[in-house]
């Protein structure tokens, strides 16, 4: 009959093979399978050494921590104390690096944080299985914590292809609430959630060298000692001198304006550069 098993003289073993080209080689003209079976709560484990020092383990964890720490009952598991390599290419590149200390590469065989992705143009997708409701998400939590303490969301826009990004952070009430938002037109938006009119637009207050605006946009460069006030919508303060200042060339002027429902110019009042007269106007009259 054929030969099934064969022991060559130096000690190789073929199965299938009259030619064994490792100490164990297998061969099938179809498809090759090799099977560890035990019994039920124990586990599977090919151990792989060099000079008898354990360098490599593959196998089915028998129980908690079974291999690896962290693992439990059937869990698969590889561990190594060295680097850990995945290639598909034929072995010339490592497409997916895990350091011994924990950081994993894609692209990188030297990643410099938990997770470092590299290449000519590297990206990562985030992708919403539902097209029309669906967002993809990138959730922050603290360690422990089984809650999201903020996001950065995608979400498909109002038109077809376009999209629109949310920057959310929990509040103390523990929801989470978008802070900033850039809808498919590229309007930002501080403190709204939907499409936007205007380049920016902030719901609040705006301060500028305070942390406390008193006003819609509040600028500071210094206390001036007392209350603020809280009609104005416009704030300048200082410790010292207050400026605002209305800068135009020789040949024109400057003006602050006030107007009305009815018309949007009744008063100003002007400097003119050209005789250097400064002038108050009410109704079209000087």
């Amino acid at each position: 009959g054929n030969e099934r098993v064969i022991i060559t003289n130096t000690g190789n073993v073929g199965i299938g093979t009259t030619s064994p080209g490792s100490l164990l080689h297998l061969n099938s003209s179809g498809a090759t399978r090799m099977t560890m079976d035990s019994g039920a709560g124990t586990g599977n484990t090919i151990y792989m050494r060099v000079n008898s020092v354990e360098k490599a383990l593959l196998g089915i964890s028998s129980g908690a921590s079974d291999g690896v720490t962290g693992s439990a009952t059937g869990d698969f598991y590889l561990r190594n104390p060295g680097n850990i390599l995945f290639s598909t290419d034929g072995g010339t590149t490592a497409n997916v690096y895990i350091k011994n200390g924990g950081n994993v590469g894609i692209g990188t065989t030297g990643p410099q944080a938990k997770l470092e992705v590299s290449g000519t143009a590297p990206s990562v997708l985030i992708s919403a299985t539902d097209q029309v409701t669906g967002t993809a998400n990138l959730d922050f939590r603290a360690w422990g914590r089984s809650v999201t303490s903020s996001r950065i969301q995608g979400f498909e826009g109002t038109a077809a292809n376009a999209g629109t990004l949310s920057l959310m952070t929990k509040t103390s009430a523990g929801s989470l609430t978008t802070g900033l938002f850039v809808d498919e037109n590229q309007n930002v938006g501080i403190g709204y959630s939907s499409s936007l009119s205007g380049k920016l637009t902030i719901n609040g207050n705006v301060g500028i060298g305070t942390t406390g605006p008193g006003a819609k946009l509040h600028v500071s460069s210094g206390a001036f000692g007392g209350t603020l006030p809280t009609e104005p919508n416009l704030l300048v303060e200082d410790s010292n001198n207050s400026i605002i200042g209305i800068l135009s060339p020789n040949t024109a002027g400057g003006y602050i304006q006030f107007g009305d429902p009815e018309s949007t110019s009744v008063g100003q009042l002007a400097y003119l550069h050209t005789d250097n007269s400064m002038r108050f106007n009410t109704n079209g009259n000087e």
